[in-house]
């Protein structure tokens, strides 16, 4: 039993699908699949595992906390299909919708589960408030884990960006639906920016720094059919607010000429079905493997953008190489105990953290030990720290 959900596609023991647990805390017990954030993160997994699954295997910090932002975009998006807890929503608060309200705070009655037990694990009022001030750091200057107050290069914390991002972008392509806020214009601002979000990712190529890439592919579908320009301006205000986008990236993207949105994400597609990342071989021996090289999945495809989000001196950030962003990812995933090693541990050197939940396993494949992933996990489970 533990506060945990999580989404495989099987492996490792475990069936493919959405997985989900319980516990008892203070003589109370919760069910992560009780929550409808939850419920709906974990779907999210899934549904961006199947438009594109490179995503899965990809080293490289920015893919695996952007698939877990978009599993809590994708519980904002679902909530607000429900017109009752619109209406609550706006009654809430006043139709700005990036204020802190029901909406923004994500599985809050897990959050308080947790809380008990890890006081610094999660927000003060919820597991993650979307409704939050973090703005870009390179992943790879940022501690692998820190409390839920600081932003650290784990997953779920470096999520917090670009969901921040994405709910002041909701927020403002909702006030331009009308002058009367209403729940139906939730709807319609949810689903167009759903679009958006979906276009962006189906066009922004798997490479070390991810973010910058889909809010850039966000922004010029927004600026083509059937959006007309309506909502370009919001989500260049938001991502560049943000970090996510540099000031220059900006500007570099108001002089690309527009795509027809509909053709291009079809050939786009199209065109990403089947395809895996390339490879590269690190160092295995720091990581206390009985062989020299492990080969892991890098963020190698073509970009088609030449932008990169903000540096914190001037400027923008100097993007990473794919066997960089590879490395420190797999060193993180190390050193926070989710690697299974199995039996490819050194005998000596070894170190196999037993009691930590495990997303990824070394396997071996034509007599090479490779990195895969099996789950992405919510991290609610701290048992093992």
């Amino acid at each position: 039993m533990d506060l945990n959900a999580f989404y495989t596609r099987g492996g490792g023991g475990e069936p493919p699908g959405l997985h989900f647990f319980h516990e008892a805390v203070t003589g109370r017990v919760y069910f992560s699949g009780e929550s409808p954030d939850v419920a709906c993160h974990e779907m999210g997994h899934g549904v961006l595992d199947a438009i594109r699954p490179q995503l899965f295997d990809a080293q490289t910090i920015e893919a695996a906390a952007f698939h877990e932002s978009f599993g809590d975009m994708s519980a904002l998006l679902s909530v607000l299909q429900v017109q009752s807890f619109g209406q609550a929503l706006l009654n809430e608060t006043g139709g700005t919708i990036n204020h802190a309200s029901r909406l923004s705070r994500l599985a809050e009655q897990l959050g308080a589960a947790i809380r008990v037990q890890h006081p610094d694990a999660v927000d003060r009022d919820c597991l993650r408030n979307a409704c939050n001030s973090f703005f870009y750091r390179d992943p790879q200057t940022l501690p692998p884990s820190a409390p839920a107050s600081q932003l650290s290069s784990e997953p779920h914390s470096f999520s917090r960006v670009f969901t921040g991002a994405f709910l002041d972008a909701l927020a403002g392509i909702f006030r331009v639906q009308g002058k009367t806020p209403s729940p139906e214009g939730l709807v319609k601002a949810s689903q167009e920016l759903g679009q958006i979000l979906v276009g962006g990712v189906l066009g922004a190529p798997v490479v070390p720094d991810y973010y910058s890439q889909v809010a850039a592919h966000m922004v010029q579908i927004a600026d083509g059919a059937p959006f007309g320009r309506k909502y370009r301006d919001i989500l260049k205000s938001c991502f560049v607010r943000r970090g996510i986008l540099s000031l220059q990236a900006a500007a570099t993207l108001s002089s690309v000429k527009r795509r027809i949105v509909g053709s291009s994400v079809r050939l786009e597609r199209a065109g990403s079905e089947g395809r895996k990342l390339p490879t590269a071989s690190i160092s295995a021996a720091q990581y206390g493997l009985n062989r020299a090289a492990l080969k892991v999945y890098t963020a190698g495809e073509p970009k088609r953008f030449a932008v990169t989000s903000s540096s914190l001196t001037l400027g923008p950030v100097e993007p990473r190489s794919p066997q960089n962003a590879a490395e420190s990812y797999t060193e993180d995933l190390f050193q926070r105990g989710h690697v299974d090693v199995g039996a490819h541990a050194h005998r000596v050197a070894g170190l196999t953290h037993p009691f930590s939940f495990k997303t990824h396993m070394i396997v071996e494949e034509n007599g090479e030990l490779l990195l895969k992933r099996t789950t992405f996990d919510c991290g609610f489970d701290h048992k093992g720290n």
